[in-house]
């Protein structure tokens, strides 16, 4: 069953980012007056402000890539040099931009500060057309200035942090947890009948905070009420405590129709098995964090019945499931979501520049945060006029399946 029309989500989702937009910031951007751009040949003549200009050189056909490619968070940031790869190889196959070769150079920056400050300073010195980074620490929020102050295009994708707000050139593309958690509460409410939660937080966790604020907001707007609120830490003991919280459930189990997870992995295993052993059958809804075999090996026949949203992949997708064959031939892996976004980051930019046959970032950057849909490997998408993605969420079901469990696409 279709939850709500496409169209008509597409417009519930962007009027939802732009709430973030104070009165006086509308006000402001009111009053601000477009810039006037005039092409001179290889270069463009930008009248920022009356009596003002700077030339805007033309940008190499390059896109640059930083993130750890080694130490603990190398999976992170090869997943995202894989991804564009693949990208940039079938575009250059395919004829390229203007029957040039885009180029794309890629950096390990170790998960260290200056390293990645260096990276991305070089890449600018390049006149990289844009730079991808990889969702971790330092790669993601580190160099939005220098990124900013240069006009160049700055996509980070996966990450968490709000970091879209960080300048005119900075974009995101991921999954908006407030999209996802206000979409996945309407889901359990008008679908599955559910109206009364158990909220469980982590709370030396920051995300889970964060992320259980964003479910309660969502629980408000949809007409439910969370009945229960657990923490699964003790702040005078130091200590995780998960059969209490498991306790706390069974005794207002009855009231209940759903249990709000909003931790780690091995908790959220913890927590469904003890439910289970108790015979309580409160299906679990939880964020992308438990959209992993990890959990579903850990928790066994008790995951089934939870619901999880997911940025990708959508199966049913043709585009979806060429980028899946094509990048299991070139790495001998299956790719996960960073691997995704980084194949549509980078496909964004180089069509971007085809589209307007431009090579400035200035001219990339506005048509990028303009009303341009892409309907990329990880779905449908388009930007925030902050440079947020917006992105409808994909609903996943632990099911009994061939003696296992399995996640099924609900919507």
């Amino acid at each position: 069953m279709q939850y709500f029309p496409r169209q008509l989500l597409y417009l519930l989702l962007v009027s939802l980012m732009l709430v973030a937009c104070s009165k006086e910031e509308v006000q402001e951007e009111g009053l601000e007056q477009e810039p006037i751009i005039v092409v001179a040949g290889e270069s463009i003549v930008i009248n920022a402000m009356p009596g003002e200009q700077f030339v805007e050189e033309e940008r190499q056909l390059l896109i640059g890539v930083v993130g750890p490619e080694t130490g603990a968070e190398a999976n992170f940031g090869m997943a995202v040099v894989q991804g564009a790869k693949l990208a940039v190889q079938q575009l250059n196959e395919a004829g390229g931009i203007s029957g040039q070769d885009l180029r794309l150079l890629h950096y390990d920056n170790q998960s260290d500060a200056d390293k990645t400050m260096g990276i991305v300073q070089y890449l600018i010195d390049q006149r990289a057309m844009a730079i991808i980074t990889a969702p971790t620490g330092w790669a993601t929020f580190g160099p939005t200035h220098l990124s900013d102050e240069s006009n160049t295009i700055l996509i980070s994708v996966g990450s968490r942090r709000r970091i879209a707000r960080s300048g005119d050139y900075i974009f995101q593309l991921s999954l908006s947890d407030e999209v996802a958690t206000d979409y996945m509460i309407g889901y359990s409410v008008h679908e599955m009948g559910f109206k009364r939660f158990a909220l469980v937080t982590v709370s030396d966790y920051d995300y889970s905070l964060d992320i259980s604020a964003l479910f309660k907001k969502a629980a408000t707007r949809k007409g439910a009420e969370i009945g229960l609120e657990v923490d699964t830490y003790d702040t005078f003991t130091g200590q995780h405590n998960v059969q209490q919280t498991i306790a706390e459930i069974v005794g207002e189990a009855k009231s209940l129709d759903a249990v709000i997870f909003t931790g780690g992995i091995s908790e959220a295993a913890s927590l469904v098995r003890g439910l289970s052993e108790r015979q309580v059958k409160l299906p679990l809804l939880a964020g992308e964090d438990l959209f992993s075999d990890e959990f579903l090996q850990l928790a066994g026949p008790a995951a089934a019945g939870s619901l999880v949203y997911a940025t990708y992949p959508n199966r049913k997708l043709p585009q979806t499931a060429e980028f899946i064959s094509a990048f299991q031939r070139e790495n001998a892996s299956v790719p996960d979501r960073f691997a995704a976004l980084a194949y549509d980051a980078t496909t964004l930019v180089a069509d971007t520049m085809i589209e307007t046959g431009s090579r400035h970032s200035s001219v990339v950057r506005k048509v990028m945060l303009g009303s341009k849909m892409m309907n990329g490997v990880t779905g449908a998408s388009e930007f925030s006029n902050q440079g947020a993605s917006i992105k409808v969420p994909l609903i996943y079901k632990v099911i009994k399946s061939e003696g296992s469990e399995k996640f099924a696409l609900q919507l």
